[in-house]
């Protein structure tokens, strides 16, 4: 299994590998961690369809947005930062611990779904609430 870590604590997209220590992660073998302190974006933009194993969001002021797909063969487990899903993410299991997860538009598609739309809503994102 391959470890990924996001390395700069600046925007950037998902593919561009001078970004990541390990290469880019686009394997269902591979793992990405977003930990780096900083105030950023790391985006998979709309034209992208990525392929990952687990992946780890652990940075208060860091942001996974989703505006492609990512096939998810682990659990995205998001500890820390926030999370936009303007995308897909298909598979996988996604873990917040105690957070809610909020998406504008996205989709989840899973064998295994961990939430579902519930009726809140909070500046036009529809709440997935764990169930």
């Amino acid at each position: 299994m391959t470890t990924c870590t996001w390395n700069v604590s600046a925007n950037g997209d998902w593919s561009d590998a001078s970004d990541w220590s390990g290469g880019v992660p686009n394997s269902s073998t591979a793992t990405a961690t977003v930990a780096e302190p900083g105030t950023y974006t790391v985006v998979i933009a709309s034209t992208e369809d990525i392929s990952e194993g687990p992946v780890a969001l652990d940075d208060a002021n860091a942001t996974l947005e989703f505006d492609g797909t990512l096939n998810l063969a682990g659990t995205l487990t998001l500890t820390a930062g926030s999370m936009n899903l303007t995308g897909t993410i298909n598979g996988g299991t996604i873990n917040t611990g105690t957070y809610s997860l909020y998406c504008a538009g996205g989709n989840t598609t899973s064998r295994r779904a961990r939430y579902r739309c519930a009726p809140q809503t909070d500046s036009a994102r529809t709440r997935y609430a764990h169930h």
